[in-house]
């Protein structure tokens, strides 16, 4: 590789002027003489420079490698079906399945298809309107006719547990001898794995 260097410079100092002093010594004696000094001076330079480089330059950096791909996203996780309850209602002082609860029986069902079941549990209720050992009695039929209803569906039997709180843990709180509909009921509660 060459290089051509090129240069001029040019100075000029135009009536200079200042005082000297000299001082030396004689024997045992110093003498001092003073010098004025007036003076003009130009100089000019011209250069001229040739270099070659023996050694090529260095190469320059390679490029950076390429940024990595993104790493795969992660495999779905199965989404875990969270616990469901279903209220199935009765007429009053009756334990058979009118056509809403058999809906109800039916969804819950469907529910329980989609995802895999843990277990069952299946709970009888009553309202407050006869004595406390018929409605006992009332809860625990009601219980079993609807686990009877989950089972003919195709839900396994070894899943479900059943229980009879008569006219204990009410729904709607009433007085004694009250018929309310909201008490007769049982409740589904499906958990999942």
């Amino acid at each position: 590789q060459w290089d051509l260097d090129i240069g001029y410079r040019y100075f000029v100092a135009d009536g200079a002027e200042g005082n000297a002093t000299d001082t030396n010594s004689v024997g045992s004696s110093l003498v001092v003489t003073p010098y004025n000094v007036d003076a003009d001076y130009t100089h000019q330079a011209l250069t001229v420079g040739l270099r070659y480089q023996f050694a090529a330059p260095a190469p320059p950096p390679p490029p950076p490698p390429p940024p990595l791909p993104p790493p795969p996203p992660p495999p779905p996780v199965a989404a875990a079906c969270p616990t469901s309850e279903f209220v199935v209602y009765f007429e009053w002082d009756r334990s058979n399945l009118n056509q809403a609860a058999l809906e109800t029986i039916d969804a819950a069902v469907n529910r329980a298809r989609q995802c895999n079941v843990s277990g069952t549990v299946v709970v009888g209720h009553t309202d407050t309107s006869g004595s406390t050992t018929y409605n006992q009695g009332l809860s625990e039929r009601r219980a079993s006719v609807v686990r009877d209803a989950l089972v003919a569906r195709g839900m396994a039997a070894g899943s479900i547990t059943t229980q009879a709180r008569g006219e204990t843990d009410l729904a709607r709180q009433t007085r004694d001898g009250v018929r309310e509909p909201l008490n007769r009921r049982t409740a589904v509660t499906i958990t999942f794995r």
